[in-house]
């Protein structure tokens, strides 16, 4: 179930719980599908509060010129690690996006990109 199915769930169970709430009367079988949905609605929340493997996060990706700003690092060193493809980049006409997160893995533990 995606985060959005489980969002669309949570409303829909919030909407019936009102509607058990606004009727008038105490009645046990109302109270038992009130208690119900009220483990359903927890467990979704839990559940939403979770990462799921299919959602990834979009790398950061930064020029050259960026990332040098940001590690303090030549562009001319950050270049020669793109052209001898020891960092993750993506090329774009001219300017090549160096992933963020693999040039620091890399700045780290020397881990190059495969």
């Amino acid at each position: 179930m995606t985060k959005t199915e489980m969002a669309n769930r949570y409303a829909g169970l919030a909407r019936r719980r009102t509607e058990i709430l606004l009727q008038s009367g105490s009645r046990p079988e109302l109270e038992q599908e009130e208690r119900i949905i009220l483990q359903e609605m927890a467990a979704l929340e839990t559940a939403m509060r979770l990462p799921i493997e299919e959602e990834r996060q979009i790398p950061e990706m930064l020029t050259i010129k960026e990332a040098a700003g940001r590690t303090g690092l030549s562009y001319d060193f950050i270049r020669k690690l793109c052209l001898q493809r020891k960092i993750v980049f993506v090329r774009t006409g001219s300017k090549y996006l160096v992933n963020m997160g693999k040039l620091v893995d890399y700045l780290n533990n020397g881990v190059t990109a495969g």
